[in-house]
């Protein structure tokens, strides 16, 4: 009997252990709002995006997670030795591509210094340079004396002894009749002095990303350059930097560009085109584009304050100028013979000097507009301007200088009460007379300083308050 009741105990503490081991499987097993724990399976797609993509497990739970791309990928586009490749990948879970650049490079292929795929210019060897070291620490490189076999393409090295070469040095290949092809590296910021001036075979010009100083006559007489891209960190282009390249067809000005010096482009006689990109050129020195026959366009930024003489002297084909309102200085004879100009031209109230002869001969120009606050108009400004009505003349004007108006289409409307002296030949010859108004009287009239000629061959009357004068 006692052992009966053992094996009663014995049972029913097993089933007791047996219980609570199933609560605490069941308990186990119980997710939040009573469901089943268990190990989720993202698989099935319920939508994706560019970012992301949202998988569904079989028990309903959804799960938002970044796109993860392998190896593999559909060809896009082939690398080369300038560019890398393309290729199209797709997510490993979903149906979104997305292009991506290839990791694989490409060589160069030369052919006489030259990669015939993208004309990038082997590095040259060291042993055709001097080298010379600058007080920064850095190097300015040139030709060696006496070299004769120098390659026709040159690649300048970027440094030298383990320091960046910065200085392409005075007159480094001036004078180079071989010379087809160079290759400036980013470290370079200055190219010196005639460094290669009358380079005449020069035609292509890689230009590295750091050059700020084109200094005076860098590339002066490379005839056979026709088109360079200067690069957005050029700040100067010195006097007779590109003077005498006759093949020069079109250039774009860099954005960074604050000046433009003399002669920068004089006699580029085939310059058609100058663009300005950036917002940043205050200065045009005198016969910057003197000489440039075929250029036809110009637009300038309004930060240019200063246009020297004769910077456009005999542009023939230029047919429209703008003049920037941030202009206050315009030279002797700087649009003289442009000859094509047939634009209107508003001169900005910040001029404060516009030059002898400025714009004479410009004998398609039609229109001006001169600033309220002028006080002279000097000798020849539109002289033989022959299409051009003289402009209304500001109230303050004072002096009229020698032969400013000659020969220009049709006279003022009025005079101001303001003037004191109106010089020889000022109006001489303008074809359509008839009257011109003066608020004043004929006596304040009188006391005008009117030179010789001032109105000959001109046929009109100054209607006066007082009365008439006419002019002889």
């Amino acid at each position: 009997m006692k052992q009966n009741k053992i094996k009663v105990i014995l049972f029913a503490a097993i089933g007791a252990i047996l219980l609570l081991l199933l609560i605490f499987f069941a308990f186990s097993l119980l997710g939040s709002g009573g469901s089943l724990r268990h190990q989720h399976n993202f698989k099935e797609i319920v939508s994706f995006d560019a970012e992301t993509h949202s998988l569904k497990c079989k028990c309903g739970k959804t799960q938002e997670a970044e796109h993860v791309y392998g190896a593999e990928y559909e060809l896009q586009t082939e690398p080369t030795c300038s560019q890398k490749g393309t290729g199209l990948f797709t997510c490993q879970y979903c149906e979104n591509t997305v292009v991506k650049e290839l990791s694989m490079e490409v060589p160069h292929k030369y052919r006489n210094g030259v990669c015939s795929n993208c004309n990038y210019i082997e590095t040259t060897d060291e042993s055709f340079f001097d080298f010379t070291l600058l007080e920064d620490g850095t190097y300015s490189i040139s030709v060696k004396d006496g070299v004769k076999d120098l390659p026709k393409n040159v690649g300048i090295p970027e440094s030298y002894g383990g320091k960046p070469i910065t200085v392409i040095a005075e007159s480094a290949f001036e004078g180079n009749k071989l010379l087809a092809g160079v290759r400036i590296p980013d470290t370079i910021t200055t190219i010196g002095y005639s460094a290669f001036y009358n380079c005449t075979k020069l035609s292509y010009i890689d230009m590295g990303e750091e050059v700020k100083v084109l200094g005076r006559f860098a590339f002066g007489g490379c005839s056979s350059l026709a088109k360079i891209e200067l690069s957005d960190s050029v700040e100067m282009i010195s006097a007779y930097a590109f003077a005498n390249c006759s093949y020069l067809k079109n250039i774009t000005m860099p954005k960074k560009l604050k000046f433009i010096g003399n002669g920068a482009f004089a006699n580029c006689k085939m310059l058609v085109s100058v663009k300005i990109r950036g917002s940043s050129l205050e200065t045009i020195e005198e016969n910057a584009f003197n000489g440039c026959l075929r250029l036809e366009t110009v637009v300038l930024p309004n930060t240019v304050k200063f246009i020297g003489a004769c910077a456009f002297y005999e542009c023939g084909r230029l047919t429209d100028i703008n003049i920037p309102t941030s202009v206050e200085y315009i030279g002797n004879e700087a649009f003289y013979n442009c000859k094509d100009l047939n634009c209107s031209i508003v001169f900005p109230e910040t001029l404060r000097y516009l030059g002898d002869e400025a714009f004479a001969m410009c004998r398609s120009l039609e229109k001006v507009t001169l600033p309220a606050n002028m006080l002279n108009i000097g000798n020849g400004i539109f002289k033989n301007c022959i299409s051009l009505t003289v402009p209304t003349l500001p109230e303050t004007l004072e002096e009229i200088g020698y032969a400013a108006f000659y020969k220009c289409y049709k006279l003022p409307e009025s005079l101001p009460v303001s003037l004191e002296k109106i010089g020889s030949h000022a109006f001489y010859s303008c074809e359509v007379g008839g009257k011109i108004n003066y608020n004043g009287t004929r006596s304040e009239f009188s006391r005008i300083t009117i030179e010789s000629s001032a109105f000959d061959s001109v046929d009109a009357t100054v209607v006066c308050t007082d009365g008439e004068i006419v002019l002889n």
